[in-house]
């Protein structure tokens, strides 16, 4: 898997050939801030890519103390900023809805004797 550097700066991405050679660091082409190996990001070419990688952050932001509420407010703030990057001029809003517990059991009503249906029926003369 090729990995690619993120500027933190400019936001611009690039193949970091410097890194190829052992360097810990490499300067961005476009605004030349020294980007760090830590920044090293892998090559998503696939929504599994992402999805595998997203994944993984989580998990590995859980396994160092992050607490769940500043992962889901940093999610939130990213997807509203990269909504507004790919529409210049557009605000956006992230709303995330806590639907409650889902449970595997599907709740079915009960069958209703026919009588009782055409008793529950109102007539009209």
């Amino acid at each position: 898997m090729q990995y690619m550097l993120r500027c933190a700066n400019c936001g611009t991405e690039w193949v970091p050939s410097a890194l190829q050679n052992g360097a810990d660091a490499a300067s961005c082409p476009v605004c030349h801030y020294t980007a760090e190996v830590h920044a090293l990001v892998p090559d998503i070419r696939s929504r599994e890519d992402f999805e595998q990688q997203l994944s993984a952050l989580v998990t590995a932001a859980w396994s160092g103390g992050v607490d769940s509420e500043q992962i889901l407010h940093m999610l939130r703030d990213e997807l509203a900023f990269a909504a507004e990057l790919a529409n210049a001029g557009h605000q956006f809003s992230v709303q995330l809805i806590d639907l409650g517990v889902q449970t595997g059991e599907v709740a079915v009503r009960p069958i209703r004797d026919r009588r009782e249906m055409l008793q529950s029926r109102s007539v009209s003369g």
